[in-house]
């Protein structure tokens, strides 16, 4: 014997079916799986650099003199690439060697 039943889907729409007594109620789930992949760059906004500068010469003096100007060297060459500075700290030491 054939029954007309109404069966919901999922977008809440009515339907009438045509079926058997031992037909199941549930109504047809339908779905869209998209799958993808790609790549991408992810530029970095900051960055630490720690720079040593040494100097072995025949007094301190002529030494710290030169680890002077190679200090200077180096942030000018930072300000040139136009690099932004945030927090900037120099650290000086003397280590006589004997």
């Amino acid at each position: 014997m054939d029954v007309i039943k109404s069966v919901q889907n999922q977008n809440g729409h009515a339907s009438n079916n045509v079926g058997k007594k031992n037909e199941s109620l549930n109504a047809v789930k339908r779905s869209i799986n998209v799958e993808a992949s790609g790549e991408f760059v992810i530029v970095p906004d900051q960055c630490h650099l720690l720079i040593t500068v040494s100097s072995h010469k025949g007094s301190v003096s002529q030494a710290k003199d030169s680890v002077d100007r190679r200090v200077l060297y180096i942030k000018q060459a930072i300000q040139n690439a136009q690099i932004q500075v945030r927090t900037k700290a120099v650290q000086k030491s003397v280590v006589c060697q004997r």
